[in-house]
């Protein structure tokens, strides 16, 4: 394919200043891949795990120190060789291609791809934790900020491995930058923009006090851009919730960038103009370089012309950074600050060699240029932060304490199995200040915070002790696991004097290490190395005489021996360092496990490495100075602290968790509970007495009433004489098909049994009903409306109305469900209905004849004036109903959980199982009331007269009774193009917000590639076996007596098959448990093709697809042109009309088994349904929750279930859940008093 951008500038200083546009593009995942909130049992299990806590006091011994001299000059003892153990099991790393983001495991073991894998054990592995860096709780980690008392850090994160992959943002809060309580999950990847991973972002602070946070999302289509998120709630210290800007992405890559070349915007800084203005890092080609762009608003931007700068040769400049330092103080700065007496660092982390550079320059505000003062050490080129393991770096202003503190990455040395097998991998430094150095005016000084050295325990001083040239000094520190060391050398001056000149070069990398001997070096200390010495890591300055007698310095670290594990990077880092006349040569190291830091002449280079030894560890590490000379002594003074662990006391620790846990299990997603007692009762809805399903004594059921991501829990207690289940249609059941109550994923509630349900709704909003899903229940009630409004934040695309209605309309037979069920068995139609209910109640008596005296009728009661919606849903058996309203207007504004564009209706189909939102405005006189109708559709009127629903509407001021004759519904018995052209008028409002702040049009589904298509044919029915069926492209299905998901999770065979065909059978119909195999995360085409002469309707559970087509005739592949590839609606249930087909498009990205099924109810009793099961070939309760505790055990697996324990726990759990939450909430006031 040819290059679209053929012709890229080559000078960065002429970047265009204009936009690309955005490739189209969806969601793969259909929306959200997990959950934001940590659950209710896992909340548990962290606050069960405080009440462990133990500390670890190490009693030091005070001995002398006494010098050992090698036995030999040239071969000084703790050189020793390391032994070697060979494995057969060889080590091979995958390579992970071009990367994807900052901080990406790249430990590629260069040169050693074929070494041994080293039998590391959980010993080992558990020593290498730190003590009081700050790491992920478990598994793989990578905008710090300061704010209402509390430091935020927000770093990149995988919740579910300790690898690369599945990035989202870690959430974590301190007092004081040490230690550290995790927070839940602040942004994940749920949106079409950072599907593919929430990347690198940096936090600014308005004036305000308010805070905007700009980050880079990986789009589904892998191209980065630039989003804004900001809290949900300023006033929240721990800024527990984000919203995500429903405008995202706020930047696309501009032209000449590649699409995987723009991320990590900075901290934002105020110019002189009015304006915000950010960089962000790129690359062309293999110049390097940072974009800048102004903004008033962080919604819209403008980019400036040019770069801030640019350096040919260093590739893609990740996590840039710039920021002022002082010339004369030793205050950081704000980042707006600039001024004669600031210098600007300009930073940049090469993703080519994984390392953070630096250089101060000149910062012109009006062009947006940075020039650097030496350009033979320009970023990319000159300076590093650290010369070991350090990447990824953020620095932020505190403006608590008025300094600036720098964070780095350190990622792994070890190989990735030791990762995996360890359950974490990464780290961050300590956080360091960041100062001029005043004295060179070249280098940045880096400290540890000075919040570390509350840590200090004991301390051991060594003064003045001589180490000869080749020799080893033990320092008896006790165990040296926990170290703050400070350490000065002085040097034998008259030796430096007569010590000869030389021409070698030296450099720390390539000179050999601390096993390198030359007159004037090395030395230093010996960390993290056992009694013998066969393992340790010198940590060293080495000096060299040059010609002229110039003394040069360099500080580096030697891990050739840090380890005898063989899968583990073993390198030798460091630089030359400035060393000023009359400065002693100086250091301070932190020790901690398996990570050392090392800060030499006051942090002016630095180097951090991680360690891995399999001796030196626990009790057995120790600590050492050493002086490999061959000509020199020095004399080291030595000041040595142990370090405590870095844990919150656990006063402090308890309360904040218990408030964690009080506003995720209470406030943030809340457990609703019902009580369902499901019975029969008398009712004579249409006059006859009758057998019916209440639900509480109620016919209908009570309205659920929830709001987004709430809990719902439904204690069910069955009083049929008949198993029952019930089915939530519409609620997607997100990662719990076991909770979607239909015969292929439940075993059924037996007679005198209860069951809880217990799921979330997890990013819906909208309309939806439930009802009893076997046999036919349905049509003796037991259903009733469920709701699910939208959360505060998120605002609904029209007025908030003045009230909320439930309407349950449907077709209604005075025969019960069992004898309805005997007819269809007996090979019989169910025939014309006896009438439409509207909210369980039969029809007003707008006529005598068709409706005789003492029908007991709905009446809704509305003010004048006020605007109510309306949500209705065709509950009925088989029968499509017209819904209106006399003299009123129906603005449509929701179906099933999609908000649609708003349009009037005089009135409006509503087929089987389908529900619609509707506006209404009390805008009539009130000289009477109004009729509300539910009347059949496409039917012969002479005959289903009666077959309608009549209510009242009547204003609270009306004078007078409805009169006149009923309003009309369409005409067009034998043509129904008007219902259909009515249908495809309903569309997709693409601005509107739904369950989350980004427009639902946002899920770009016309441009996603289709995996599978199906064509599921339905016919009249026929006679298999010598009994009367429906059938789906030729097969009817039949239940299992085991439910397809369970039998899969305890690996019954034979239940079901795999098999169900992706084009209707040519031969005899059959009887067959045939099951569509979805692919997770695939992009299936269904096309529901009606060859009978009945108006159908079909569901499909778990989902929302997207109905992109309707037309009369055969489907063909032609018939894609004619698909709304934009804005048809999203639901879960759409019609069918006779002679006609329907195509719909679905994101299988929920794992389960789903029902799909017929919503006429003599269909889908017949065998008009089957099943689609998708299922991750990577099993993990990210993707699907395990089988419920409570689960019910039938057909093969009925060995397995024991007998029901009847109580009352549920009412007992609900009254003192609420005297639970109530004293958590007066906990939490303790807070402020006790930390």
């Amino acid at each position: 394919m040819a290059d679209p951008r053929p012709f890229l500038p080559s000078d960065p200083n002429t970047l265009p200043c204009t936009y690309t546009p955005l490739p189209n593009g969806a969601n793969p995942d259909g929306g959200a891949p997990e959950t934001r909130k940590r659950h209710l049992k896992e909340l548990l299990a962290i606050f069960s795990g405080l009440l462990m806590v133990s500390l670890l006091v190490v009693i030091l011994s005070g001995k002398e120190p006494n010098s050992h001299n090698a036995s030999n000059k040239h071969e000084p003892l703790f050189l020793a060789k390391q032994p070697h153990t060979a494995r057969p099991e060889k080590l091979r790393p995958v390579s992970r291609g071009v990367p994807a983001g900052v901080s990406e495991k790249m430990n590629r073991l260069a040169g050693d791809v074929d070494a041994p894998v080293f039998p590391w054990n959980n010993s080992m592995l558990s020593w290498q934790r730190t003590a009081f860096h700050f790491q992920p709780e478990k598994n793989w980690m990578n905008g710090p900020l300061f704010y209402k008392g509390w430091y935020h850090f927000f770093y990149q994160y995988n919740p579910n491995k300790a690898v690369w992959g599945d990035i989202v943002w870690g959430h974590a809060v301190s007092k004081d930058l040490i230690h550290w309580l995790h927070l839940p999950l602040a942004m994940v990847a749920d949106q079409w923009y950072d599907i593919n991973g929430v990347w690198t972002g940096s936090a600014t602070i308005l004036p305000d006090g308010k805070i905007v946070m700009l980050y880079t999302g990986s789009t589904n289509e892998s191209v980065q851009v630039q989003n804004l998120a900001y809290p949900a709630d300023h006033s929240d210290p721990l800024l527990l919730n984000w919203v995500k800007y429903s405008g995202n992405p706020v930047l696309v890559p501009p032209p000449g960038i590649g699409y995987k070349d723009f991320r990590d915007p900075t901290t934002a800084w105020f110019t002189s103009e009015g304006k915000w203005r950010i960089t962000i890092g790129s690359k062309l080609n293999k110049t390097g370089m940072s974009l800048v762009y102004d903004t008033k608003d962080f919604k819209t931007y403008e980019l400036l012309n040019g770069v801030l700068h640019a350096v040919p040769g260093t590739g893609m400049w990740e996590c840039v950074d710039f920021y002022p330092v002082s010339k004369t103080s030793d205050k950081g700065l704000d980042t707006s600050v600039n001024g004669p007496d600031v210098k600007h660092v300009v930073k940049a982390s090469l993703d080519d060699d994984r390392n953070d550079y630096y250089a101060f320059g000149t910062y012109d505000e009006k062009t947006g240029k940075w020039v650097p003062d030496n350009q033979k050490i320009d970023v990319g080129i000159g300076i590093r932060y650290d010369y070991g393991k350090f990447y990824a770096s953020k620095t932020f202003y505190d403006q608590n304490k008025g300094r600036r503190v720098l964070w780095g990455w350190i990622g792994e040395s070890d190989s990735e199995n030791a990762d995996v097998q360890k359950g974490w991998a990464s780290l961050q430094g300590i956080p360091r200040t960041v100062l001029f150095d005043q004295k060179t005016g070249s280098n940045l000084l880096q400290w540890p915070v000075e919040e570390i050295e509350k840590l200090r325990l004991s301390s051991k001083d060594f003064n003045k002790v001589e180490v000869k040239a080749g020799s080893v000094v033990p320092l008896q520190v006790g165990t040296a696991t926990q170290l703050d060391i400070i350490a000065e050398f002085e040097l034998d001056k008259k030796v430096l004097e007569s010590v000869a000149e030389s021409n070698e070069a030296f450099s720390c990398n390539t000179s050999g290490g601390a096993a390198k001997r030359g007159a004037l070096g090395p030395f230093g200390l010996l960390v993290l190395a056992d009694e013998s010495l066969s393992e340790q890591t010198p940590v060293y300055f080495y000096v060299a005489k040059g010609p002229g007698g110039i003394v040069d310095t360099f500080f580096c670290a030697d891990q050739t021996r840090s380890s005898v594990a063989n899968d583990v990077r073993k390198e030798i880092t460091g630089s030359y360092i400035p060393v000023l006349k009359d400065e002693k040569l100086s250091v301070r190291i932190l020790v901690d496990h398996s990570i050392v830091e090392s800060f030499a002449q006051g942090g002016r280079t630095t180097i951090t490495n991680r360690i891995y030894p399999t001796k030196a560890i626990y009790g057995a590490a120790r600590l050492f100075v050493f002086n490999n000379a061959t000509e020199i002594s020095v004399t080291a003074s030595i000041k040595s602290k142990v370090l405590e662990m870095a844990s919150l006391s656990f006063l402090a620790v308890f309360l904040v968790h218990i408030c964690l846990f009080a506003s995720f299990s209470s406030a943030e997603d809340p457990n609703i509970y019902h009580q369902f007692e499901v019975s029969y009762i008398t009712a004579s809805p249409l006059g006859v007495p009758q057998q019916v399903i209440a639900i509480n004594g109620n016919f209908p059921g009570p309205t659920i009433n929830v709001t987004t991501n709430n809990n719902v829990i439904v204690n069910v207690r069955n009083k049929l004489d008949e198993n029952l289940l019930i089915t939530w249609a519409g609620i997607q059941q997100r990662r719990s098909s076991w909770q979607d109550g239909v015969p292929g994923t439940n075993c059924p509630i037996p007679p005198k049994w209860n069951w809880t349900y217990n799921f979330q709704v997890k990013d819906q909003i909208g309309s939806f009903f439930y009802f009893p899903s076997l046999n036919l229940q349905r049509a003796s009630g037991g259903f009733g409306g469920f709701i699910i409004n939208n959360r505060a934040i998120i605002p609904i695309p029209f007025a908030t109305p003045d009230g909320d209605i439930t309407i349950l309309i449907g077709d209604w037979y005075t025969r019960n469900h069992t004898a309805l069920r005997k007819a269809l068995d007996a090979g019989k139609d169910l025939g014309i209905p006896d009438g439409v209910l509207i909210n369980g109640k039969g029809p007003y008596q707008y006529n005598n004849t068709l409706v005789p005296d003492g029908i007991d009728y709905q009446t809704f009661e509305v003010k004048p004036g006020k605007t109510y919606r309306l949500r209705v849903h065709n509950v009925g058996v088989s029968t499509t109903l017209n819904f209106r309203i006399q003299n009123h207007n129906l603005l449509l504004a929701e179906s099933e959980g999609s908000y649609t564009v708003q349009q009037n209706y005089t009135s409006l189909d509503i087929h089987v199982g389908q529900s619609f939102s509707f506006l209404v405005t009390m805008d009539q006189n009130a000289s009477s009331d109004y009729y509300v109708v539910a009347s059949a559709r496409f039917v012969n009127e002479t005959h289903w007269k009666k077959v309608t629903g009549v209510a009242i509407l009547h204003y609270t001021n009306s004078k007078g009774k409805a009169a006149g004759p009923l309003p009309e519904a369409p005409n067009d018995e034998f043509d129904k193009t008007y219902s259909m052209n009515q249908a495809r008028s309903i569309r997709w409002n693409v601005s509107a917000s739904g369950a989350r702040p980004n427009p639902q049009g946002s899920f770009r589904y016309g441009s996603i590639n289709v995996t599978d298509v199906y064509v599921l044919k339905n016919k009249p029915p026929v006679v298999i076996n010598g009994r009367r069926r429906t059938t789906l492209s030729g097969i009817s299905f039949v239940n299992p007596s085991t439910p397809i998901r369970l039998s899969d999770q305890y690996k019954v065979k034979g239940v079901y098959k795999l098999d169900f065909p992706t084009r209707p059978l040519t031969g005899a119909p059959r009887l067959e448990t045939s099951v569509i195999n979805g692919t997770f995360r695939g992009f299936i085409e269904i096309i529901l093709q009606n060859n009978d002469t009945k108006m159908q309707s079909y569901h499909v559970a778990g989902y929302a697809f997207f109905v992109v087509g309707m037309d009369y005739g055969d489907w063909t592949e032609n018939s894609r042109g004619t698909y709304n590839k934009w804005d048809g609606i999203a639901r879960s249930t759409v019609q069918v009309y006779p002679g006609a087909w329907t195509a719909i498009l679905i994101s299988l990205d929920n794992v389960g088994v789903w029902n799909i099924r017929a919503e006429n109810l003599d269909s889908w009793y017949l065998g008009q349904e089957t099943y689609i099961r998708v299922v991750n070939p990577e099993a993990t309760n990210k993707t699907e929750l395990p089988v419920p505790d409570n689960a019910l055990f039938c057909g093969a697996l009925s060995k397995l279930q024991k007998p029901e324990d009847i109580s009352s726990a549920t009412s007992i759990t609900i009254n003192e859940s609420e005297l639970f939450f109530t004293l958590l909430m007066i906990i939490c006031t303790l807070i402020p008093i006790f930390y």
